[in-house]
């Protein structure tokens, strides 16, 4: 039904950051598809450590909105990871032997900018969730000028 309505709102395709899991790519393509809808996934298949050192390249800010504590550091949750601690957070996720990416559930991220598309998201709100998994829910301001 949420599927329907969005299609009826104009929308006819899905973009995800899904990179290795073909599961992900299943239950959104059949989803999609029910709906009569397109699923587009740019970055599957590609090397998850070149695309996180390609994020850091053109300064694409993300936080990190949920973490494993098994698997990465909880002084991460909440963090906005840009080109000053991009380094820190790279040798942490690396000496842990997770995927770069984080695509196997250790952590998850929202883009917060993008530099060169003078764009960025600003938290006005973070609270931690209670679930099995350190998440933090978070409310956002779109700001276009704090670059």
């Amino acid at each position: 039904r949420y599927l329907r309505e969005q299609e009826r709102r104009g929308l006819n395709t899905l973009v995800t950051g899904n990179v290795k899991l073909e599961e992900h790519h299943e239950i959104y393509g059949s989803l999609w598809e029910k709906a009569g809808l397109e699923l587009v996934e740019p970055l599957k298949g590609l090397d998850t450590l070149e695309l996180l050192m390609e994020y850091s390249k053109i300064d694409l800010q993300f936080m990190i909105i949920g973490i494993r504590d098994d698997e990465l550091d909880s002084k991460w949750l909440g963090e906005i990871v840009t080109r000053q601690n991009f380094e820190e957070f790279l040798t942490d996720v690396l000496s842990r032997g997770i995927d770069p990416c984080g695509e196997y559930g250790e952590y998850h991220t929202l883009v917060t900018g993008l530099k060169e598309a003078k764009v960025s998201l600003r938290p006005v709100k973070i609270e931690k969730s209670d679930s099995n998994m350190n998440y933090i829910l978070i409310d956002v301001l779109g700001n276009s000028n704090s670059f």
